[in-house]
């Protein structure tokens, strides 16, 4: 997930990189701590979301979601705060960023993905379906996938 971000990011943030890739990720923020342009954003949001302190992630994405950008795409940025909402049980502002991801990039694998989950938690079969179908086609042997569209079937 964060691999390609790690690409984008360059040289700049070299030893900070290294630092995360060796889950040695508290030196990492250490080296962060008073850096805020976009790279060092990014890479505090995501040892927060590695270290599950979603709200902190959400203050630096929320950062992010304001700025120009030249690293990281809106879809991803919305993808990051909608995994955070849905980790701190908002599945509200969840839902608003997946969509928001999906309307960027229609073809966000993983927000179209955790978008459905929420559809079937409450219970909306149609649009988990027409979600279901899209996902098939993008990963046609994910047994979660096939399985949930049989349950879903079996519903509507």
């Amino acid at each position: 997930m964060f691999e390609e971000l790690f690409e984008k990011i360059g040289q700049k943030y070299i030893k900070e990189k290294e630092l995360i890739q060796d889950k040695d990720i508290y030196e990492a923020y250490f080296l962060l701590k008073n850096k805020n342009d976009e790279g060092a954003l990014i890479l505090k949001a995501i040892i927060e979301i590695i270290c599950k302190k979603y709200d902190k992630a959400i203050k630096n994405l929320k950062i992010l979601e304001q700025e120009e950008k030249q690293i990281i795409k809106d879809d991803k940025i919305y993808e990051f705060l909608g995994l955070c909402f849905y980790q701190t049980n908002n599945i509200l502002s969840a839902t608003t960023y997946f969509v928001k991801a999906l309307e960027e990039n229609e073809d966000n694998f993983y927000c179209r993905y955790n978008l459905t989950n929420i559809l079937l938690k409450n219970g909306d079969y149609k649009k988990a379906f027409e979600n279901l179908k899209i996902l098939e086609k993008e990963e046609p042997e994910n047994e979660t996938i096939k399985k949930n569209l049989e349950l879903v079937q079996k519903r509507l």
